[in-house]
């Protein structure tokens, strides 16, 4: 099954340094760097959301 999203594209700044590093991560894991900020974003929310992980 194939999940389907709702996309809106805004426009981010972020570092030159966090792109990087993204591109190297998003080879590794088979995502686009746009994927793989995304999913480590979703991971600080989510270490926000339960400090008792941390």
């Amino acid at each position: 099954m194939v999940k389907k999203y709702n996309i809106m594209t805004t426009a981010v700044r972020v570092s030159s340094k966090l792109v990087k590093e993204a591109k190297k991560y998003s080879k590794i894991e088979n995502r686009s760097v746009t994927a793989q900020i995304e999913y480590w974003a979703k991971i600080g929310k989510y270490a926000e959301e339960n400090p008792d992980l941390r």
